[in-house]
């Protein structure tokens, strides 16, 4: 199991590096325009921004991931509620077995103690 953590942790830190590579090999700065030109003579705010390159490329990144983990909550929700579902049934089940148990072994007493008296 321990194992495991090291992979985890070598394959973290290549992906870091990686990102850090990457970052320090494209700070050329590129602009970003939110509006078009049109937009922006009518008298809506401007949306010109100057940043370096790699940090557009890690927000679109971070954008999708945000994107891919909403997607797979909600697209995972009706397995939860099934799972909840027959979570909720298995406890009811438990308890009906437990209770028929319970009543066998109270009527098994009794027929013993009938048993007992017509001997």
């Amino acid at each position: 199991m321990c194992f495991l953590r090291y992979i985890k942790l070598l394959v973290a830190a290549l992906v870091g590096s990686l990102l850090i590579i990457f970052g320090l090999s494209n700070t050329e700065t590129v602009v970003l325009k939110l509006l078009p030109e049109n937009f922006e003579r009518v008298g809506f705010v401007s949306g010109r921004y100057v940043l370096p390159i790699f940090l557009l490329v890690y927000l679109a990144m971070l954008t999708g991931i945000v994107f891919g983990i909403v997607y797979e909550f909600f697209r995972e929700r009706k397995y939860r509620l099934k799972l909840r579902r027959k979570e909720k049934e298995l406890r009811l089940l438990r308890k009906k077995i437990m209770e028929l148990n319970s009543n066998n072994v109270a009527g098994d007493t009794e027929i013993l103690n009938i048993l007992d008296e017509i001997k």
